[in-house]
């Protein structure tokens, strides 16, 4: 018999000797013994080292302007902590007496089994699990622990079978959760913590102590320490009718969504794999702040950016935004502006741009972000006033003569082969999908890419690279898009350089089907041609995908239209554009392909990648005039 001792004294007496070396077994039971290899208290299990980090994206559409016109720029963020966890510590607080021992107990045992595997331990170090037994006596089983053997193992319960004592094993689980947060490391990490309840809420050992108040202090108290209270029981515990008191656990839990009755302990699984879901949260970003900088050609234009920088510098090439961490997410947009060339050439958008972020566990985050560029164009000089139509003149009808007998004559029109007599030569951008995508084969053995890349080098064979006699030739440039859109090389009549930047192509390979960036890149590169009058620009587009990362267009929010307008500028700079889909039907946007090429007749599908080449072939022959390349043992074209 105890005299002059609280139970609150005796609790915290037997905290330490439970967890060392019991030396008074009047107060105190034998401790159950720990799990090999344990954390002792306030020494951390090692953590992988913080995994998140942000990628910023920008996109500037369109990528080609002319002088005065706006190009517009948007940010996105790639989040990049990936399904990694909220840092927690968590104590499971099990019922081990009369009223559970025996049968009950082995299905709560498999009811904690599910949270802890719910949990995924192995795969999140940061998430660590402790076990407090009881019934009127507290025994630790565990401290916060991680990896899942290690928590499973702390579910073998001890003796047990005696009275309640629920606010005695609350109040220990506080105590272990304070220790297991000062053990996390690194330091910036702060853990959620976590006290998951089982018991039927009565509370009878020491005598004179009930679940309210006795059971409700000690939860208030574990919620003041940053603790969220978890609790469940079972209202119809065979042999024991109803058994559960629920007014005390409700009140003693967080909130009522983390009160958890359930009907018969057959449910119990149930509600502890739906706890297990609530606490593992995945961390998320606090904030992001992005500091822009642009090139001293162009100029923000003022109000167009969403939301508007919390700042600007006085000569508007530098922009901040502080962005909370709710719009962050994979491919969220984060801010959007407009800018205007002031020069003509390329011109850099966020070199020299910086950012840095927060994560909700409270760590720094690094940030990476990629500087972008705009090219200006000069004004297109205007096409030649075209002259008067001659005026008809009467023609004098001829005096009738004979039949002259007929001789054989030359008919080239059945060929198809009319055409001036001057050569007129080509400029061609070949412009080609290096999507992932493109790595698939279609139809055969052969890869998309593969046959791509053999089909573009036969029409670069069908034409005539070699310069005439006043140094014209045809000339070849080649290009390749993705999520991104580059120049591999510019116009050249050189085969075996074209040969060597088509196969340079697949190291540019990349996710995603810019199809706006392609036409306006394929552009850019014919820009030496545009305007020349013995050339003809021509754009070939080739696309296995449908159009994705594209912004939508600002005035009806599609990104067709935004393809459909890339095209277009190519098309008024007096390029002749041809498209070409490759894939099942289904992946290729036809009418959208169509739209973009200069007329329907230009747009050319194939599911195979057997009749790709057959198809380049077959718009190289149609290119200026046969200039004595004609096969004469096959139709024209």
């Amino acid at each position: 018999m105890m005299t002059g001792i609280s139970r609150r004294a005796v609790v915290r007496w037997c905290r330490v000797v439970v967890l060392a070396i019991c030396v008074q077994p009047v107060l105190c039971p034998p401790p159950a013994a720990g799990p090999a290899g344990a954390a002792p208290l306030g020494q951390a299990d090692e953590v992988r080292s913080h995994p998140c980090d942000v990628t910023l994206d920008r996109t500037v559409a369109p990528s080609v302007v002319l002088l005065g016109e706006q190009a517009a720029v948007t940010l996105l963020s790639t989040h990049g902590c990936g399904d990694w966890l909220q840092p927690s510590a968590i104590m499971l607080v099990l019922d081990n007496s009369g009223s559970v021992f025996g049968g009950p107990a082995q299905k709560l045992r498999d009811a904690g089994a599910r949270f802890i595997r719910r949990l995924d331990l192995d795969n999140n170090p940061q998430i660590r699990v402790g076990v407090v037994h009881f019934d009127h006596r507290i025994v630790v089983t565990c401290l916060p622990v991680s990896g899942q053997a290690k928590a499973l193992s702390c579910l073998r319960p001890p003796a047990g079978g005696g009275e309640t004592n629920l606010a005695g094993a609350i109040e220990e689980a506080t105590f272990a959760l304070r220790q297991a947060r000062r053990a996390f490391e690194p330091p910036c990490i702060e853990p959620e913590l976590f006290m998951i309840v089982f018991s039927d809420g009565y509370q009878n050992h020491p005598a004179g102590t009930s679940c309210i108040p006795d059971v409700v202090n000690a939860a208030r108290s574990a919620k003041s320490a940053g603790i969220t209270v978890a609790t469940s029981c079972v209202r119809n515990n065979p042999g024991f009718g109803q058994s559960c008191e629920e007014q005390c656990l409700r009140t003693a839990a967080h909130s009522s969504a983390w009160y958890r009755p359930v009907e018969t302990f057959d449910q119990l699984s149930d509600a502890f794999a739906r706890l297990a879901e609530m606490v593992a949260q995945p961390v998320m970003l606090d904030h992001l702040t992005v500091v822009e900088q642009l090139s001293e050609h162009l100029r923000f234009v003022p109000g167009s950016a969403d939301p508007m920088p919390n700042a600007v510098s006085s000569d508007g090439r530098t922009l901040r935004w502080s962005i909370p961490g709710t719009k962050l997410g994979n491919d969220t947009p984060l801010a959007s502006y407009r800018v205007q060339p002031l020069e003509p050439g390329r011109h850099a958008i966020g070199e020299g741009s910086a950012a840095d972020a927060q994560s909700s566990d409270g760590c720094p985050v690094s940030v990476s972000i990629a500087p972008d560029t705009v090219f200006a164009l000069r004004p297109f000089p205007p096409t030649a006033t075209p002259t008067a139509t001659p005026t008809a003149t009467a023609t004098p009808t001829p005096v009738p003569t004979a039949t002259p007998v007929p001789k054989p004559i030359y008919l080239p029109v059945t060929l198809h082969e009319a055409c001036a007599a001057r050569r007129v030569h080509v400029d061609v951008a070949l412009v080609i999908d290096m999507s992932t995508s493109m790595d698939r084969p279609l139809g055969g053995t052969t890869t998309k890419q593969a046959a791509a890349i053999d089909a573009a080098k036969r029409f670069v064979s069908v034409l005539d690279l070699v310069p005439d006699g006043a140094g014209r030739s045809d000339r070849v440039a080649v290009v390749g898009f993705n999520a991104r859109a580059w120049i591999e090389h510019g116009l050249t009549d050189d085969a075996a350089t074209l040969s060597r930047a088509l196969d340079g192509l697949p190291a540019g390979r990349a996710e995603f089907t810019r199809l706006d960036l392609g036409f306006e890149t394929g552009l850019a590169a014919l820009r030496p041609a545009l305007g020349a009058v013995d050339a003809t620009p021509i754009l070939v587009l080739l696309t296995d995908g449908l159009p994705n990362r594209v912004p939508p267009d600002p005035g009806d929010g599609t990104v067709e239209t935004t393809v459909r307008k890339a095209a277009q500028r190519a098309k008024d700079a007096g390029a002749r554009v041809y498209t070409i889909g490759i894939g099942e039907q289904g992946e290729i946007n036809a009418a959208l392909m169509a739209q973009c090429a200069t007329s329907p007749n230009d747009f050319f599908y194939t599911a195979t990648t057997e009749t790709l080449a057959d198809i380049y072939t077959g718009i190289a022959r149609t290119l200026g005039c046969p200039g004595g390349r004609h096969a004469w043992d096959r139709p024209w074209p």
